[in-house]
């Protein structure tokens, strides 16, 4: 029993271990698709968003799964301020990042 016990803890440890993370802007995804048909449109992410994706300091765009959807649109509808700076942590697939967790960090004087 210890045995089992103790694989599922490695398990569940390797698992973690094989997740990456993302700095970066949030922004509009179905904006971002837009705007890659020349279809200028603001970006920024607001209460209505529905669809995220990443945007990395260095200009990469992930697209972020329904989960990571989700959880950036409940934090940006209890506060926008939020829609700043965030670390991603999840596995890539493709150009969409697969998200265990985000972490919006707040702005200075804001909270």
């Amino acid at each position: 029993m210890k045995v089992l016990g103790t694989s599922a803890l490695f398990l569940c440890f390797a698992s973690v271990g094989l997740g990456a993370t993302w700095t970066g802007k949030l922004i509009d995804a179905t904006c971002h698709d837009r705007q890659e048909k020349n279809v200028p449109a603001p970006c920024d992410v607001t209460q209505n968003t529905a669809l995220f994706a990443l945007q990395t300091n260095d200009g990469k765009v992930y697209k972020l799964d329904s989960s990571g959807n989700a959880k950036a649109a409940s934090e940006i509808r209890k506060d926008q301020t939020q829609a700043g700076k965030v670390t991603v942590l999840g596995t890539e697939d493709g150009q969409t990042i697969k998200v265990d967790a985000i972490n919006f960090e707040s702005s200075p004087g804001k909270r």
